[in-house]
């Protein structure tokens, strides 16, 4: 969309996409959203470091206290002052950040310009719908079972536009993926068990079936987390070595577009490379 976006205000302004471009980047990299007010560009309040949150995080600190900010800014109430809110305490001396949002590596890159470390809330898709994960696990793991009903299951969960992705932090982070390939995966007895609970990993509702013994339970887990390594391991056949961005970066530098690019790749190849190694035990069920 921001390239779309650059192409209009260049066709509108008649200047090259090059400008439209630099114009569309310099308001959407310095603008946010305020509470009371929506998008604005304000002065030195855009000034403050991001520290993304993922929704795991933000839900939890949410049900500790229910009037936890949606967004670092809001509008005071006389309309004249805007407020800005750290995300947690600071002492004297540390850096003050704020959260931007639930970004990703690359939502952060394209928008900011820079690629946050131990960015909680990055993930990498692995199937962009219900319908892609239920053909695509039918076909890896042979299943014979109706997938017709858990087609319909899934497109009819609460958080079902929620990222279908891998996520830093182990399988309990990625638990919404997880549970949608448990729930092609299972028998039609078990599948029947499937309900929507509240998952304190990803941060909202999954499926999850009522009752099943740990037995039965950790070998569907495993069956799961098979099926998505299997995945990630031919995305990573398909990529260049880790090392090749590693030479680039250090090259290039991490100040240049080559730099960034390098590094981008290296911390997608990374999230990937840390899901392929997890161990399925009873502490991820």
């Amino acid at each position: 969309h921001l390239h779309a976006s650059a192409e209009r205000v260049a066709q509108y302004t008649g200047t090259s996409l090059e400008q439209g471009r630099w114009a569309v980047n310099a308001v959407v990299s310095r603008s946010f959203s305020v509470d009371g007010l929506g998008r604005a560009l304000v002065p030195f309040a855009d000034f403050f470091n991001d520290r993304p949150l993922a929704p795991a995080t933000w839900s939890l600190r949410r049900a500790k206290n229910p009037n936890y900010p949606f967004t670092a800014w809001s509008l005071a109430a006389d309309g004249q002052h805007l407020r800005v809110q750290a995300i947690e305490p600071f002492k004297a001396s540390e850096e003050v950040t704020i959260c931007y949002g639930e970004e990703t590596n690359a939502e952060v890159l394209a928008v900011h310009g820079y690629i946050p470390s131990g960015n909680e809330a990055d993930y990498i898709t692995i199937f962009t719908s219900p319908a892609e994960l239920v053909e695509g696990v039918a076909h890896i793991a042979a299943t014979t079972h109706a997938l017709q009903p858990r087609l319909a299951r899934l497109e009819a969960a609460e958080n079902a536009q929620a990222p279908l992705a891998v996520r830093p932090g182990g399988i309990t982070a990625s638990a919404h993926l997880v549970s949608c390939v448990e729930a092609v995966l299972a028998a039609d007895a078990d599948f029947e068990e499937f309900h929507e609970v509240f998952s304190p990993g990803a941060g909202h509702a999954i499926l999850a079936p009522r009752s099943m013994p740990v037995e039965q339970r950790l070998e569907l887990r495993k069956q799961a987390v098979d099926v998505i390594q299997r995945i990630v391991l031919g995305a990573l056949q398909h990529m260049s070595p880790p090392r090749t961005d590693h030479e680039e970066l250090c090259k290039a530098g991490p100040a240049t577009k080559q730099g960034l690019a390098a590094a981008f790749r290296l911390s997608v190849k990374q999230l990937l490379l840390d899901f392929l190694q997890l161990q399925v035990d009873t502490s991820a069920i």
